[in-house]
């Protein structure tokens, strides 16, 4: 079953019921597209052929869908077999689909149907929402996707799954005080909603994607020199973070302080240098350990043991 809008209106809202994960075709036209996922789980694919569609920002990975960011010269992308890619939706998601598109979408669960509240813009009702700094019609051609799907919180799906139903309700409430401005006032705030909800998606998932980036060149960082005095402030200027951030990232994604991270690197550096022989008063200063006493205290601490009794116990072997 193939759903589309009447190009003589500038939106229009509908429900759609997926059942028995049967397949069903969604075209946009020439309207911008939002599906709201109000119960059940689903998946769809882009079924728009023969294109490549260039993305910036939000796109699927190459397995299961998901809103990530990619890299810069990202494309729409094809699972290893030259199928689009599909992606996975539950309820409160999002899924958006930009004008000339057609998905194919259908329930993941035999047994129980999925709801999914539909509404489109025309490029003239965004025009007609607009005002002086908040162009919605440029907003939706710069989000960078064909179609995607976008998570939401509980509480944001709630306000858009309550407008869609108050602006269901608008015919019958039409001859109300103030009936017009209040349905355009409604559409305004769902499509500022859903674009906020995309902003808030890319960013979290670029702040995540762009902490865990610090922390692998961190790492990378810290075995390359770690024969070297490493200082928070040295580590401050290398990656333009503050030494407190750095301390605190650290030991919220590791479960140990920086400086017992490096302190154990640099001791199991001077075990391998113990035990091929080399003479102790040398390795502490070849692992980075700024004095004897600092690199007697610490060994004996973390294995029980002197250098020289672990040197012996080792030879005994």
């Amino acid at each position: 079953m193939e759903h589309k809008i009447s190009e003589k209106k500038r939106y229009q809202l509908s429900r759609i019921i997926l059942e028995n994960t049967k397949k069903k075709r969604i075209s946009s036209g020439n309207y911008y597209s939002v599906l709201i996922v109000r119960v059940g789980n689903c998946s769809f694919c882009n079924e728009t052929p023969a294109k490549k569609h260039k993305t910036s920002s939000i796109h699927a990975d190459t397995v299961v869908g998901s809103a990530v960011p990619p890299d810069d010269d990202a494309v729409q992308p094809e699972n290893p077999m030259g199928q689009p890619v599909v992606w996975h939706c539950g309820p409160n998601d999002l899924i958006l689909i930009k004008p000339k598109e057609t998905i194919q979408i259908q329930s993941r669960n035999s047994q129980h149907a999925a709801e999914l509240l539909w509404i489109q813009y025309s490029e003239e009702l965004l025009a007609e929402l607009s005002e002086e700094g908040t162009d919605l019609l440029k907003s939706m051609e710069v989000v960078p996707f064909s179609c995607i799907s976008v998570p939401t919180d509980g509480g944001t799906a709630a306000i858009l799954k309550n407008l869609f139903t108050r602006l269901e309700r608008s015919e019958q409430e039409k001859d109300d005080f103030g009936a017009r401005l209040f349905e355009k006032n409604m559409r305004s705030l769902m499509i500022v909603i859903i674009l906020r909800a995309c902003i808030r998606s890319e960013f979290e998932k670029t702040r995540k994607g762009h902490r865990q980036f610090v922390l692998d060149d961190l790492f990378a960082y810290i075995h390359r020199h770690i024969s070297e005095e490493l200082t928070l402030e040295r580590l401050e200027k290398v990656f333009f973070v503050s030494r407190y951030h750095i301390c605190r990232e650290f030991k919220k994604q590791t479960g140990q302080t920086l400086h017992s991270y490096i302190t154990k690197n640099r001791l199991r550096m001077c075990k391998k240098y113990i035990i091929e022989g080399m003479p102790i008063t040398e390795v502490y200063k070849m692992a980075g350990f700024g004095g004897y006493n600092h690199f007697f205290r610490a060994f004996k601490k973390e294995y029980g043991m002197t250098p020289k009794e672990y040197y012996k116990s080792h030879m005994t072997l």
